[in-house]
């Protein structure tokens, strides 16, 4: 995220306001030093001592962003905006809030306020088009970016491109904006295209670690297994402590049953990225390809544990239990998958399969089991 010291005035301030401006002083210093709760503190001083200057607001609501603690956030970013309704970095850095959690819409609303109101913004950043940070610097050209990136987010790719292309007609050297473009493009079956786009992220910056494992992850997708690994390979040379490489990489040397390279692969990965359920199941998937059935569970209940609710690490449980000839323990997974995604054709398969190790009938006891979920 950007942080754009604002401007003060200056004539003399006297009071509140002077105390104000040196809180804000202090408080960007301790920004940039990393120390946000700090920088918050100073911040809240500063809108205590001057209350109606948005800025301050604002920087409030950026630390508490930078903080992840964007739902606190919000508000102070709605309070500059009321204060100077023209606040284009306060409708943009409340829409990057919105998208970390996952409010796209909301997001995608809040970038077309912004776009709405750039004319009447008097403030112009005196940034050449040509640079590769423009989009970064220039606020009424991130919100279409941001607004692209939102849309992306909610599976509208078609739109989400044609927000990425007009911000590529301003500023055509944009490596973000390229490699964005190909992962809509991808996205939509495209990869022709998002290869061409990727490639051009890449000739602004070559050694880029992710524009790297993007071209790698459409070459996936094309079924091109040696060009996607050899990317993935580079990926990592560059930036080894990335999870999500090492994941990309296992998932590939798992689709070609290549279980104890894939393996090693999602074992780096767990140390680096812990929290990631979904490495777990891919782990397992390993594990079980290895024939390690009990070891493969334990991952599995590692990412029940870390997220009850998570339907797909249920039928990964019921379907490794089946495999371990556990038909009975499979099913009470299984059915516990289904409740939690009644409409998951995984989990009702594996369920008859189930139903069929113990001899039942799988649809009498689906009626049975759909008058029990709906009493």
């Amino acid at each position: 995220m950007r942080y754009r010291a604002r401007p003060r005035a200056s004539g003399g301030w006297s009071g509140g306001k002077a105390r104000a401006a040196h809180q804000t002083a202090k408080g960007e210093m301790l920004f940039k030093q990393g120390r946000y709760q700090e920088a918050i503190s100073c911040f809240d001083q500063a809108i205590q001592d001057d209350p109606d200057n948005p800025h301050h607001r604002y920087n409030m609501g950026l630390m508490l962003h930078k903080s992840d603690r964007g739902e606190e956030a919000i508000p102070y970013f709605d309070q500059a905006i009321s204060l100077d309704p023209n606040y284009l970095d306060a409708y943009v850095d409340k829409a990057q809030s919105l998208f970390d959690m996952k409010e796209y819409v909301q997001a995608v609303e809040c970038c077309d306020q912004a776009i709405r109101r750039s004319r009447a913004w008097s403030k112009r950043i005196a940034v050449p088009e040509s640079a590769a940070d423009y989009v970064l610097v220039h606020t009424p050209t991130l919100a279409v970016y941001m607004r692209g990136r939102a849309l992306d987010a909610m599976g509208k790719h078609a739109a989400a491109l044609e927000s990425y292309e007009a911000v590529l007609k301003k500023c055509p050297n944009a490596d973000l904006v390229h490699c964005n473009a190909g992962f809509a493009l991808e996205s939509m079956g495209r990869f022709k295209e998002a290869i061409h786009h990727i490639r051009l992220a890449l000739e602004q910056s070559p050694n880029n670690a992710t524009y790297i494992s993007s071209l790698a992850h459409v070459y996936w997708q094309m079924g091109n297994t040696a060009e996607a690994l050899a990317g993935y390979d580079r990926a990592i040379s560059i930036d080894p402590n990335d999870g999500g490489f090492h994941q990309d990489r296992g998932r590939i040397l798992l689709e070609t049953k290549m279980y104890a390279e894939a393996h090693a692969a999602f074992k780096t990965a767990i140390r680096l990225k812990p929290n990631l359920k979904d490495i777990r199941l891919d782990m397992a998937a390993a594990l079980g390809g290895l024939g390690k059935t009990s070891k493969a569970l334990q991952h599995i209940d590692a990412a029940i544990a870390q997220d009850p609710k998570y339907a797909y690490a249920h039928i990964s449980k019921g379907a490794a239990l089946l495999d371990a000839g556990q038909p009975e323990k499979a099913l009470k997974s299984l059915d516990r998958a289904i409740r939690l995604d009644p409409d998951n054709k995984a989990a009702r398969k594996k369920r008859n399969a189930a139903l069929g190790h113990l001899g039942k009938s799988g649809s009498v006891m689906s009626r049975i089991f759909r008058r029990k979920s709906s009493a």
